[in-house]
């Protein structure tokens, strides 16, 4: 029985992987782009899947200085799915609450905001206008 292939799936894998071995190999996909005399955008495009072609997996396969058939296997590891900037690792791998969103801090140096009466209009608002010319008639 012959396997089946979902294109779809397929091309996202082919990109996952492009990307992956682009990482691997130290490369951000501006140096990469670079490399292949392309640009940053054409790089994106190939590791979300999209304008991926026999030529343009001969091109990164020449310039990675790897076979055409390392782009064929499947991704590895939970990073094939996550999408978005790399995480910055300094020193030790980070834990679960360091990927939890926390609340920005209030500048120091900036005091807070004046109370204001119930009526008041906020400042914002509180604009005056320059007196207009009144011309004699």
């Amino acid at each position: 029985m012959v396997r089946r292939y979902d294109p779809d799936r397929l091309v996202l894998d082919v990109g996952r992987r492009v990307a992956e071995i682009r990482r691997e190999k130290g490369l951000t996909q501006q140096a990469l782009a670079t490399k292949l005399k392309a640009t940053m955008q054409w790089v994106q495009q190939i590791e979300y899947g999209a304008n991926l072609t026999l030529f343009s997996l001969a091109r990164l396969a020449n310039a990675l200085d790897l076979p055409l058939e390392s782009f064929l296997a499947a991704p590895q590891g939970a990073q094939a799915a996550r999408r978005g900037r790399p995480l910055k690792h300094v020193g030790a791998m980070p834990t679960s609450d360091d990927l939890v969103a926390k609340p920005r801090q209030r500048r120091r140096d900036v005091p807070p905001p004046a109370p204001q009466s119930p009526g008041a209009k906020p400042a914002s608002s509180a604009r005056t206008r320059p007196p207009s010319k009144v011309r004699p008639t």
